[in-house]
């Protein structure tokens, strides 16, 4: 997500295809935080201010039209 954000501050309009990023399990304050729940707290903090986030299948189509 530091690229991301990084890019952004740059004046970059960014996207994210999320279901093309993947995170892993992790832990704070003795908590497990399951992986897909890690991703899902990433995508949100960026999709809300740093990019759009869209799927590979919306991506994609999107590319198809534009050609």
């Amino acid at each position: 997500d530091a690229i991301t954000r990084s890019a952004h501050d740059f004046g970059y309009k960014c996207i994210v295809i999320h279901d093309a990023c993947a995170s892993r399990e992790l832990e704070f304050n003795g908590i497990r935080v399951p992986a897909e729940h890690v991703h899902a707290a990433f995508m949100a903090a960026i999709g809300f201010a740093y990019a759009k986030t869209i799927s590979t299948e919306l991506f994609l189509k999107d590319k198809k039209s534009r050609d």
